[in-house]
């Protein structure tokens, strides 16, 4: 009975491994379909003949970074886009304001 007790739990570890090992883990490849149904929004590239890269600041602001960042990028008059998280940016307006 303790033997076949063991092989079941084994077996469905096994089993939800397996489950888990199917999904895909990178949000990039989980975000195809959303980039099917919204294209004007979700841009993963861009077909150009310039020599332009596009910058995207994450999960901000950060009382750290964030201005550091935003220093350098107006010393070089460089455009970036800057997501933030609502929690985050009730806690710095300042740096929300300044980043406008």
């Amino acid at each position: 009975m303790r033997f076949f007790r063991c092989f079941l739990i084994i077996e469905i570890l096994f089993l939800v491994f397996v489950g888990l090992a199917c999904f895909p883990i990178s949000a990039h490849a989980t975000s195809y379909p959303l980039q099917a149904k919204y294209p004007e929004v979700m841009i993963y590239k861009a077909h150009t003949t310039q020599k332009v890269i596009a910058l995207s600041f994450d999960d901000g602001p950060d009382q750290r970074f964030t201005p550091l960042i935003l220093n350098i990028l107006n010393k070089y008059d460089v455009k970036a886009t800057f997501f933030f998280i609502g929690y985050k940016s009730s806690d710095l307006p300042r740096c929300c304001k300044k980043n406008l």
